[in-house]
């Protein structure tokens, strides 16, 4: 966790026109794209391959969770960080054909409430000792960025390749300011529309 927070610091510490800022955007945004090209093509292979076998499997997930249970899954893996992530639940809905709206609304629902559950267990567990020791070295600096950069850190952070169970654990062991944890959350929004579109491309590619 305290890995997470430095790369977080070291990505946002420099001045936001210096060069090492821009090879450090330009390396984030080169993450970005290829995380997202290999869920594309990891799921475009699977449909390819197992369109039955997953067509059947979603519906069985579907019938037996109903879109409630995709909310609570994904409330799992952003508030817990459950192995089994909201990429499950997207490929799931598609292959049994759920609606659309009702299936990204359970997951974007379902990743908020999780991040809220890791936002409140952070803080209480930000009360003991042993993790203040570990939090300490980038609890000051974590604040000096939210201080000076405002939403900048917050949509950067949003950006890293750092899970948002991750961040929102770190913004609740450093006893970050709700409206600045409320950003994260909203900035997780059109993220999972974007994983929703990349997977629905994928799958009927």
């Amino acid at each position: 966790m305290a890995e997470a927070s430095e790369r977080l610091v070291t990505v946002i510490k420099e001045p936001w026109h210096s060069r090492p800022s821009s090879r450090e955007a330009l390396r984030l945004i080169a993450k970005m794209v290829a995380g997202l090209a290999v869920l594309g093509v990891a799921v475009s292979i699977a449909a390819h391959f197992f369109r039955d076998e997953l067509g059947a499997f979603g519906r069985e997930i579907v019938e037996m969770l109903g879109v409630p249970g995709m909310a609570l899954g994904t409330m799992l893996a952003d508030g817990l960080h459950f192995p089994i992530p909201p990429q499950f639940y997207m490929v799931a809905a598609i292959s049994a054909g759920t609606s659309q709206a009702a299936a990204i609304a359970a997951i974007a629902a379902g990743s908020v409430a999780g991040g809220h559950v890791a936002f409140y267990l952070a803080q209480k567990a930000g009360k003991l000792q042993f993790i203040q020791r570990q939090v300490r070295k980038v609890q000051k600096p974590l604040a000096t960025l939210l201080e000076i950069h405002g939403t900048r850190a917050i949509v950067v952070g949003s950006l890293l390749p750092i899970p948002y169970a991750h961040l929102c654990y770190l913004m609740g062991l450093n006893r970050m300011r709700y409206r600045s944890f409320a950003l994260l959350c909203a900035l997780r929004i059109p993220k999972l529309l974007l994983y929703y579109s990349i997977v629905r491309f994928g799958w009927g590619s």
